[in-house]
């Protein structure tokens, strides 16, 4: 489950924060948080980065894990946008992972 709030700071740019809960089997939950800023530089273009900390489950043991993340989003017409995006996740005691990506999306 994941509550948030997403609030509108200007114009062209937006923040979104939630709550994370994970129902763990036999134990009691765990929670964590998640904040995003959002920011549309034009008309076709727009970039977001953020900061959650929040419990991740792995093989039946859940651990914190502190992420950090960016991105960009290009719209190519109206139905299509091209995204690309990194996200750096620390796991508590376990590994460092570095995501990369790139998308794209039709809207219908």
């Amino acid at each position: 489950m994941s509550p948030g709030l997403r609030t509108r700071l200007a114009e062209r740019l937006t923040t979104d924060l939630r709550a994370i809960i994970v129902d763990q089997q036999d134990e009691e939950r765990a929670y964590g948080w998640s904040l995003r800023f959002d920011a549309a530089l034009g008309d076709r273009y727009s970039v977001y980065a953020g900061y959650a900390t929040a419990p991740e489950t792995i093989a039946g043991v859940t651990v914190d894990t502190d992420s950090l993340f960016l991105g960009a989003k290009l719209s190519l017409s109206p139905r299509y946008d091209l995204r690309f995006g990194y996200a750096r996740d620390d796991r508590e005691d376990t590994f460092v992972r570095h995501i990369a990506f790139t998308s794209v999306s039709y809207r219908f």
